[in-house]
């Protein structure tokens, strides 16, 4: 048996990345909603709300152009702001999102899929270190 030491460290990191969007971004999430336009059930033949949601989506969506789109999101009143309206995993329950938080919501989930452009260190960590014995390590 080896002795070993572990240190688990965790930083305070901040990671920086950058997308951007433009009609034609716009022209395939409104493709892709589409798509769920007559698909209310899912592959069992069970309602589907992700599945009307989207469609739901694309119903307000596709009403705008990316130009229009942009302008409500650089300049939207929330009061007068058209909103989808969701129903709840039941079927059942409805909220409401308004055309700026969708589209943000699709531009945000591109970004999680990008490439980190930048990232800064903090001075900030919690780390620990823990000691003992591997049994596959001669010593």
């Amino acid at each position: 048996m080896g002795k070993t030491i572990t240190l688990q460290r965790a930083e305070l990191v901040w990671q920086y990345r950058s997308n951007r969007w433009d009609k034609e971004d716009f022209e395939k999430l409104l493709a892709w909603l589409k798509t769920f336009r007559d698909q209310p059930k899912d592959e069992n033949g069970n309602f589907s709300s992700w599945r009307e949601n989207h469609a739901r989506e694309y119903d307000l969506l596709s009403q705008y152009t990316w130009d229009q789109i942009v302008d409500i999101i650089e300049h939207g009143n929330y009061e007068d702001e058209p909103k989808v309206s969701y129903v709840g995993y039941d079927g059942s329950h409805e909220y409401t999102s308004n055309i700026e938080d969708v589209v943000k919501d699709f531009i945000r989930e591109d970004n999680y899929e990008t490439d980190i452009d930048d990232e800064e260190y903090a001075d900030d960590y919690d780390e620990n270190f823990y000691f003992g014995e591997d049994p596959d390590v001669e010593a």
